[in-house]
């Protein structure tokens, strides 16, 4: 189980191991991901997490296909969050649809990702 909770640094497969959950969860939801951005500097969460021995953080940032349902937003950020604790969500960015009421434009999503 704990394979499943934290990403492995090893030669960058974090980052592809991460970028597979999330095309998955995309593709559950009616997504596009249309960049991702890795840093290595992580970022702190926005509310306190427990401190584990070998487990650090890295911030990603994604990207989606504007403009994107907002049902379809919120599935997809549901489907992140719901995850085995792998990554969380630490903060979105839509703005609303000036033309569809029922739709966002240039939404991202910021992302900590727990690798060891």
């Amino acid at each position: 189980k704990a394979e499943q909770i934290v990403a492995a640094t090893k030669q960058y497969q974090y980052q592809d191991q991460i970028i597979n959950d999330i095309n998955h969860y995309a593709e559950q939801t009616g997504v596009e991901v249309t960049a991702y951005n890795f840093t290595a500097t992580g970022v702190k969460p926005t509310s306190p997490q427990p401190q584990v021995a070998g487990v650090k953080t890295i911030s990603a940032t994604l990207t989606l296909k504007s403009p994107l349902s907002f049902d379809s937003y919120l599935r997809f950020v549901k489907a992140i969050e719901q995850n085995l604790t792998k990554m969380q969500i630490s903060g979105v960015n839509i703005t609303p649809d000036t033309v569809d009421v029922n739709a966002v434009v240039n939404p991202s999503i910021g992302l900590v990702v727990y690798v060891r």
